[in-house]
């Protein structure tokens, strides 16, 4: 690290940068704050079965907020982990289509077996794998070139109205629903390692946040709870003759399973709540006519609900379990996705910048401190680059960037951060009040350890300012992969 100390201004330029920033600290800022976007809630991605589009609905104030033409008879859908990109499969038309989220454009169609049904995308997001019900085979989508790198055969052949998959938190294995079975496949060789039976017509399946359980809804009237470490049932959980069961999706907290039962032999179509400490169903709340797809918000607030015979979805209050909202969409609507809350900051991951260069729209230097910060390529997180304060004297350093509170509620500031001696800080403060804080663990050279997690309240329209800062004795304080989301209402 002996090369790391130059380009530092002296303290007499950095006494007269100081008077500088005092005179025009307000307009930069103001540049700042308009340069940077403030969205709120993510987006739920709906597909049409009868109307060949996509739904995209505004989970903040539940309306439809763009109608995106895909391939025939979409059914499931997928958002890839960074939000950029909904993998729809298209089963009339044997392909995917690749939603841009950003534009709500499909950006690229990939060709895949007959009949897909089903779509699951690893935590990494670097692989898509689609369930096809017509040649009994799963296709797995390179991501970063929408090409098929595999083609693995599997099970009894993937139901006619169901195709569930799922991918393990750790990305180390996929789950998937046949015709009478449950096949699971090893993504690191993309090979079937196991098919165990289960129930008459496995239909929807998904895995618990801690990977140690899979909920798998049986069209016959239960949902098998599998143990993931043996593959064998733990549990079974009876809906009723006639209710069949469809999607399954799980709280972030994993603590509920929302279960829906596309058939029923009495008045009402339901989503089952089912506590997953005691598989035993603890709610049951009517929604619209053939309830088909479901998914849960990342904070878990809310559970979307496609319901095919009525074509609308509802919106579940995970709280008090009762329908807060109606959307109506497409003709037929069935699979549901929804992709992570939006990162309100710019450049979080400092890719975008020419180092040591920092600067709206994004990551300021705070230049009331003795040294400017900047942007490098010797400690990345992720990427290429990060964010950095690096001395050999004892001056101080800082960096930060804001936003307007986009929503009254919980807000969630994320990053990784390294530092070579004690006294680092980030932060977030709130009309320039500390919000929350952490200090920076020391450790070794690129060692950034787990992510850090900070949460506090804002109301709409304040701002927030995420910042870091370095004291002033002689080290480095490095940070990358910042992410700032709008969680939703306080509780």
């Amino acid at each position: 690290m002996r090369n790391r100390g130059r380009c530092l201004p002296s303290l007499s330029r950095v006494a007269a940068i100081t008077l500088a920033w005092r005179a025009v600290s307000l307009g930069l800022l103001g540049v700042m704050l308009a340069s940077t976007p403030a969205e709120a809630q993510p987006f739920a991605y709906v597909t049409n079965f009868s109307s060949n589009t996509v739904s995209v609905i505004d989970t903040a104030t539940n309306t439809v907020v763009a109608t995106v033409p895909v391939g025939t008879n979409p059914e499931g859908v997928a958002i890839t982990p960074d939000g950029t990109r909904a993998y729809v499969a298209n089963n009339g038309s044997g392909t995917v289509s690749l939603i841009d989220t950003a534009s709500n454009t499909v950006v690229a169609t990939v060709q895949v077996g007959t009949n897909p049904e089903g779509v699951a995308i690893t935590p990494d997001g670097t692989h898509a794998y689609v369930t096809n019900a017509g040649d009994h085979t799963v296709s797995v989508i390179e991501t970063a070139t929408h090409t098929v790198v595999a083609t693995v055969p599997v099970g009894l052949g993937l139901g006619a109205a169901g195709g569930g998959v799922a991918i393990t938190p750790d990305g180390t294995h996929t789950y998937l629903t046949n015709e009478a079975s449950v096949s699971v496949i090893e993504t690191a060789t993309n090979t079937e390692v196991a098919t165990f039976f289960v129930g008459n017509s496995p239909r929807g399946v998904a895995i618990t946040p801690d990977g140690t359980h899979a909920y798998v809804a049986d069209v016959t009237g239960s949902v098998r709870v599998f143990d993931t470490a043996t593959n064998t049932v733990v549990a079974s959980v009876l809906l009723g003759q006639g209710s069949g069961p469809s999607g399954v999706a799980i709280t972030p907290d994993g603590t509920h399973a929302y279960v829906t039962e596309h058939f029923t032999d009495f008045a009402f179509f339901d989503v089952a709540v089912i506590d997953t400490a005691t598989n035993t169903v603890v709610a049951t709340v009517h929604v619209g006519t053939n309830p088909e797809g479901v998914a849960i918000t990342p904070d878990g607030t809310r559970a979307y609900v496609a319901n095919m015979g009525s074509g609308t979805v509802s919106v579940i209050d995970t709280a008090t379990n009762t329908v807060v909202a109606t959307v109506p969409v497409d003709r037929g609507a069935f699979g549901v996705a929804i992709g992570p809350a939006r990162n309100l900051l710019v450049r979080g991951d400092f890719e975008d910048y020419v180092p040591p260069d920092l600067g709206p729209p994004g990551w300021i230097a705070d230049l009331r401190r003795q040294v400017a910060a900047k942007s490098e390529t010797y400690q990345p997180h992720s990427g290429l680059q990060n964010g950095a304060c690096w001395t050999p004297d004892a001056l101080d350093c800082g960096m930060f960037q804001g936003v307007t509170a986009p929503g009254t509620g919980v807000y969630t500031l994320t990053y990784f951060a390294n530092a070579d001696r004690d006294g680092g800080l980030v932060g977030a403060s709130v009309n320039d009040k500390v919000a929350a804080s952490s200090s920076v663990a020391v450790r070794g050279f690129r060692n950034y350890g787990a992510m850090y997690s900070i949460s506090f309240n804002a109301v709409a329209g304040d701002t927030i300012w995420v910042w870091m800062y370095s004291p002033p004795t002689p080290g480095y304080v490095v940070i990358d992969d910042v992410s700032l989301t709008f969680q939703g209402l306080a509780p």
